[in-house]
């Protein structure tokens, strides 16, 4: 425990908090208001002590000169020397007695000052041995407080490092469940995207052969009409021959030369026709493969390329979680590590301090132990040299002073026990007081200590599993946008396929309006009535036609393949 100056107890240490520039602002200003009230308690005992001591000294100076007259009367007295010789027998046994009185009053003073000095000193010994004792009990305390502020510290330690391997843990549980699901989700696109590819080239397929037996029928069908019409006209010929004059067989004649010579140019047309539109079908059959083909492609580049960007975005964020998530858990140990550091630093320093000044107050306390016992005893021996040298000289009158002065001496002697002891008992009542205030405010500050640092901990966990669930969610919406763009990309490839079947319509259109030209002008109604079933695709084809002529994105093609349309050859379609 430690002791001021004066004796008074001062604070064994602060016990400030930690904050971000300094101490608690709040408990470093209770903390000096409790010093201050402190030091006035100390300032009014030194002053009452300073009061006393004024007392005793206005006594002693009043004992002084009582003793000075008492030398001087006894001076006087002693001024004609008397003898037992020159006395006669009863003033020389009034005399004997005198000096044997006096004698028995200076062993009884010596008496009672010799039992003053041993009370004295038992209660010393006793004052000392229970300060003693205090210091030892609030040095144990303080180590007690100091070793379960360090046990605190410890346990605070490893909660950190469990939870921070906790953190650990999760993190790469989370990692490995979001690469999970970026494999599963790319796996479930490739899957999707190559039964979709391997749909859209059968439907592909389909539609060409289907195209090429429309068309091939439609000629078919166009040459029988055609036969047929040429059979019944010669038919029809050959009656108005048989029935005709000369003139008739020569209308005949030069209407048969006729009909052949528009039946050879006819046919010669048709065929070219025919010609020129397989090969336009082929043409564009194989310019819309090669589209296709190409956009597939393009699309297949372009979904590896996002797929790509996906994953490096994936990893970079992966990269950027994992830093972040170390940096975090590097932070927390060095920050707890500084705090443990400054805390038993801290508690190393007020230890040091506490233990000097304990030993600077013990050292004060003994030395002024010490200086007041060799003040009684130079006292005492003063007292009593000034005694044994004066009681051979006191008569009548000296025995009633020594009377009363030993009285008085012995009422002083035992009102100065007293109050020493009342004075030493309200001290140990203060001291243990005080020590058990400053224990409960080690204990307080310790709780504090502790659960702040659960507080803190509990924070840290708080804000990991926040940024654990952040991390998830962001992972999962961005394969979901994965998922939405495939779909996206999905929906492309089946416009470009719609788009491959209205330009393959446009192509049997382009064949149904070649077939006439092979047959006489009245076998375009028959055409016509046949292929009236394709008159309400014609406008949308001609629309898409004019529309990729002039190099125009279509509205509702999405923005790559729109820009694939634009950057394709001015010659299809």
């Amino acid at each position: 425990m430690a002791f001021s100056d004066d004796g008074d107890l001062l604070p064994l240490r602060a016990g400030f908090d930690s904050v971000w520039r300094g101490f608690h602002r709040g408990q470093v200003e209770e903390f000096l208001g409790r010093v201050e009230s402190e030091l006035r308690l100390v300032i009014a005992d030194r002053d009452e002590a300073v009061s006393q001591v004024r007392d005793v000294s206005a006594q002693l100076e009043a004992a002084r000169s009582e003793i000075h007259q008492l030398k001087a009367k006894v001076d006087r007295l002693c001024t004609e020397p008397i003898t037992a010789e020159t006395l006669d027998e009863r003033l020389r046994r009034r005399l004997e007695l005198a000096e044997a009185e006096a004698a028995e009053i200076t062993e009884r003073a010596q008496a009672a000052a010799e039992y003053s000095w041993a009370t004295a000193e038992e209660a010393a010994a006793r004052l000392r041995s229970q300060y003693e004792r205090l210091i030892a009990e609030a040095e144990r305390r303080h180590q007690e407080a100091t070793n379960e502020h360090r046990a605190a510290m410890e346990r605070t330690r490893t909660e950190v490092d469990a939870m921070t391997k906790q953190a650990e843990r999760e993190r790469h549980r989370l990692d490995a469940e979001a690469e999970r699901r970026r494999q599963e989700i790319q796996k479930d696109f490739e899957i999707a995207m190559a039964a979709r590819r391997s749909e859209a080239l059968r439907e592909m397929a389909e539609r060409d052969n289907a195209s090429r037996a429309e068309a091939e029928r439609r000629v078919r069908e166009a040459t029988e009409e055609a036969e047929r019409r040429l059979a019944e006209a010669a038919e029809q010929a050959e009656e108005r021959v048989r029935e005709g004059t000369e003139e008739a067989e020569r209308l005949v004649r030069e209407a048969t030369e006729y009909a052949e010579r528009r039946e050879a140019a006819a046919a010669q047309q048709a065929e070219h026709l025919v010609l020129q539109a397989t090969d336009e079908a082929e043409r564009l059959v194989r310019e819309a493969s090669d589209e296709a083909e190409r956009l597939v492609r393009e699309a297949n580049r372009r979904a590896e390329e996002r797929e790509q960007v996906a994953t490096d975005y994936a990893e970079r964020r992966e990269a950027a979680a994992a830093q972040e998530a170390e940096r975090m858990v590097r932070e927390a140990t060095d920050e707890a590590e500084r705090l443990v550091r400054e805390a038993a630093e801290e508690a190393e320093r007020r230890l040091a301090e506490a233990t000097e000044r304990a030993e600077e107050r013990e050292r004060a306390a003994v030395a002024q132990a010490e200086r007041v016992t060799r003040e009684a005893d130079q006292y005492a021996e003063r007292v009593t040299r000034e005694a044994d040298q004066h009681a051979e000289g006191v008569v009548h009158d000296a025995d009633e002073h020594a009377a009363r002065v030993t009285r008085e001496s012995s009422e002083q002697a035992e009102r100065r026990v007293r109050e020493a002891a009342e004075e030493a008992e309200r001290r140990l009542a203060e001291a243990t007081e005080r020590a058990e205030e400053r224990e409960r405010a080690a204990a307080e500050e310790a709780d504090r200590l502790v659960r702040e640092a659960n507080e803190a901990a509990a924070e840290r966990e708080r804000v990991a599993a926040e940024r654990a669930e952040r991390l998830v969610a962001e992972a999962t919406e961005h394969a979901d946008d994965l998922v939405d763009r495939a779909a996206r990309e999905v929906r492309s490839l089946n416009e470009l396929r719609q788009r491959m079947i209205v330009q393959l319509r446009s192509v049997s259109v382009i064949l149904q309006h070649a077939v006439p030209l092979v047959v006489p002008e009245d076998g375009a109604e028959l055409l016509g009535s046949a292929n009236r079933d394709t008159e309400p695709v014609l406008p949308e084809h001609a629309v898409v036609g004019a529309i990729s002529r002039s190099g125009a994105p279509d509205p509702r093609m999405p923005d790559d393949l729109a820009r694939a349309r634009q950057t394709e050859p001015s010659g299809g379609a």
